[in-house]
């Protein structure tokens, strides 16, 4: 439509603006735009004419700055290794532990009558946990069933986990990322201000004496 009937100066490549921001956008298109949703449609009136305008897509530059961390609220059933078991019968118990919370053994209850982890708490006392803070097969999982609230079994070094997720957040953490990196910054200049102190010092102190070796 807008090569056949516009007479605007992007007519020929179908009336695509491209990419703007706000700042860079004619003044009466702003206040619209910004209370357009994706594939909206409006008309805006000027004093240079009748404009036809569409959205296309957007996209919040300071979001794509942000940093979050994925944090879980979970407990654990923990079946430990021993010599007095097989690795065959664990997996075959923590199974069967696992049919049970499927058909409606409460977890917590679950993990009171079962675990042998030496943590044990009740769910609403659970603490949020970051994901990078947890071993590698943990993270694994985790990262392999998002959307399960039911995770494993699965074997690590300790033995056979089978684990409840209660909750799941994206904790915005730019604030504390951006603390950290000025906090560094900080520690790196203050480290070679005092570098520099020092080799001042030690070159005002150094006493340098040419000697001529007149010998023949």
């Amino acid at each position: 439509m807008a090569k056949n009937e516009s007479d605007g100066p992007n007519a020929q490549i179908g009336g695509d603006l491209g990419w703007n921001t706000l700042e860079t956008l004619p003044t009466i298109f702003v206040e619209k735009v910004k209370e357009m949703n994706i594939n909206d449609v409006v008309i805006i009136n000027s004093s240079n004419g009748t404009h036809l305008l569409k959205l296309e897509d957007k996209k919040n530059n300071q979001d794509s700055n942000k940093k979050f961390i994925s944090e879980y609220r979970f407990q654990q059933i923990l079946l430990k290794q021993t010599t007095l078991t097989s690795d065959n019968d664990l997996k075959n118990k923590i199974e069967n532990i696992k049919n049970l919370v499927l058909d409606g053994l409460d977890f917590m209850q679950a993990v009171k009558n079962y675990s042998e982890d030496t943590f044990t708490t009740n769910s609403n006392e659970l603490n949020w946990v970051n994901i990078e803070s947890l071993l590698p097969e943990y993270k694994k999982q985790f990262e392999a069933y998002p959307k399960e609230s039911l995770i494993g079994p699965f074997k690590t070094q300790l033995g056979w986990h089978l684990v409840f997720i209660y909750d799941y957040r994206e904790r915005d953490v730019t604030n504390e990322s951006n603390r950290e990196i000025a906090k560094l910054e900080l520690i790196r200049a203050k480290s070679e201000l005092r570098f520099k102190d020092w080799l001042d010092v030690l070159i005002e102190n150094s006493k340098i004496k040419i000697v001529e070796d007149n010998l023949k």
